[in-house]
Formats: structure tokens, sequence, C-alpha cells
């Protein structure tokens, strides 16, 4: 523990077998306000929100406050379990009243609906046709359902263009026009989590496995890391590379 597991580190154990599992990567948001906004809703990635609850980098998309609360939280222990988080979750979030959610993948849809749960009003933009992409089904139609009785405003085959005062401004997914000359719909919000831009982590897979070609190592890749595949997938791939050894 908080050793860093670069390929010489990886090297000096002399192993037989090396598994790498950093998990995948979250690009950040790309979402600008357009020209003349003064007061843009606050934007956060996954990793923003994930270091606000399990410290780190700083969340610096939430305000001084939430950190504080957070951290305080964090160092008496009651953010140490799962299930008292979603207890306390429910008394208090770091999130306005209305939340944009960007991406109506399985990680979207989820946290939609942990939203929803928790009083929010919350709309999902998708720029494909369907919502639950790649998930299969029947789970797909479960997560979607689920959503939709939750009051979560499902918006399909369209993007966010950029972000207004107080909200964003989402029209069809269509990249060839420039945002300022979308005829869309402008939506109010406080708060505007991303939930895309997930890619594999190869970072660390390719120094170990460059630090280790002229050895008789064998390096095998599991998790996001190989691709993202979630939770179902890491456990799948770990399984099989396990199973092999």
């Amino acid at each position: 523990l908080g050793a860093a597991a670069d390929a010489d580190a990886v090297a000096s154990l002399n192993p037989d077998v090396v598994v790498v599992a950093p998990g995948a990567r979250r690009s950040r948001s790309g979402l600008v306000p357009l020209a003349g906004v003064t007061r843009p809703p606050r934007v956060h990635g996954g990793d923003d929100l994930r270091a606000l609850l399990a410290g780190g980098e700083p969340a610096t998309s939430v305000g001084w406050v939430a950190r504080s609360v957070a951290g305080l939280a964090r160092r008496v222990g009651l953010l140490s379990s799962a299930s008292r988080v979603r207890r306390l979750s429910a008394l208090w979030l770091p999130m306005g009243r209305r939340v944009v959610v960007v991406g109506g993948g399985l990680v979207g849809l989820e946290l939609a609906t942990f939203l929803a749960e928790r009083g929010r009003h919350v709309t999902v933009v998708d720029d494909a046709a369907q919502m639950g992409l790649p998930m299969a089904l029947p789970r797909r139609w479960r997560a979607v359902r689920h959503a939709a009785d939750l009051g979560v405003d499902l918006r399909r085959s369209t993007a966010v263009h950029g972000l207004v005062d107080g909200g964003v401004r989402i029209g069809p997914a269509d990249p060839d026009t420039p945002a300022e000359l979308v005829a869309g719909e402008d939506i109010a919000a406080d708060d505007v989590v991303v939930a895309t831009g997930v890619q594999a982590d190869t970072d660390l897979s390719r120094m170990v496995a460059l630090r280790l070609a002229d050895t008789d190592v064998e390096v095998r890749v599991v998790g996001d890391a190989a691709g993202v595949g979630y939770i179902e997938g890491a456990i799948r791939s770990g399984h099989d590379v396990a199973m092999s050894l």
C-alpha cells in the first residue's frame, strides 16, 4: 500500500506472472460556456466526485463547504462504509436540485437513478438513439425503465452543446454545427455530471511489458485496463486469468 507500481518496482519482485489492473481513465468534460455566459453551472467528472468521497486530488468542481464537510466525514470514518454513504447521501449531497447527466450508458443511468432517489430533478442527455449501451438485454431495459419510473428525463439522440447561464444548451447530436448556432433548448441545471469519456488505461501495462520484454515473465491485463467492461467485465477477465495460471 502507498507504493507506486512502476515497471522497475514490479521487476524487483522477480515475479513469474504480472497481472496489471489499473482500471480505466476518465477524460475531462470539455464543456465550455457559450458566448456571454457569466453564471454557468458547476461541471463535475466522475473522478471529481470520487475524490470528494475518497480523498486524493481535490474535487475542485465542488465548493469549499462541500469539500470541508466530506473531509471531516472521511476523518471520522463516516465514509468508510458504502452502506453508510448511501444512508448519509439521502440526507445531504453536494449537488443542487437540478442535475444534468451527460452520457446515458451504465454509469450515467445508475448515477441518474441514485440522484433521483435522493430528490434531484435529473435529465440524462446522450447522443445515441438508445440509452443503456453497451449493457446487454434485459439489463438495459430494466435500467432505462427504472430511471424513467423515477421521473428521470431521458433525452436520446441529443448532445450538450455548451453551458448557459444557470444551465446547459442541448440540441441535435450534430458535431458539424457550431454550438452558438444550434437551435436547441436551454435546460436549467445547478450541476452537470459528465459520465462519458471512459477509456482503458494502458500506460502501466505498456510500461511493464517493455521493461520485462527480455524476461520470461508473463504479463496479463485484466479489467478496464484491457477494455472497458465495468464490474462484470472486470470480474470475468480476472476469473479467466486466474483460472489459466
